[in-house]
């Protein structure tokens, strides 16, 4: 009786759910003004413990980075508004989101690495 196994087995469909979840979240806090991406990157810190030594790892890996290089970017864009240079930045960084959040949730339904 190896219950081991038998947990193991589950344990990456119910970890690409929730990568599949923070994606979703990525996606709607993108046109909601953020309130969602903020719940996703939290649900992606809190799951990725559980995602170790799985494909998923890297799942939540790209949804806290595209977090944080938005954050950012977002920042020096609206920094940058003034001058017309932040509006064309902020353009960009909405499509970066869009790719990134399109390829991570499209490889995860695929059972595939972000990578």
């Amino acid at each position: 009786m190896n219950n081991d196994f038998s947990y193991s087995s589950h344990q990456p469909d119910s970890t690409r759910i929730h990568a599949i979840i923070s994606y979703i979240l990525l996606a709607i806090g993108l046109f909601s003004g953020g309130f969602f991406t903020l719940i996703g990157v939290i649900w992606a810190y809190v799951k990725r413990g559980d995602a170790r030594q799985t494909i998923y790892y890297s799942h939540f890996d790209n949804v806290i980075r595209t977090f944080w290089i938005s954050l950012v970017l977002t920042i020096v864009s609206l920094l940058l508004w003034v001058v017309g240079i932040g509006m064309l930045l902020f353009f960009a960084l909405f499509i970066f989101n869009i790719y990134r959040i399109t390829k991570g949730l499209i490889r995860a339904i695929d059972h595939k690495p972000y990578l």
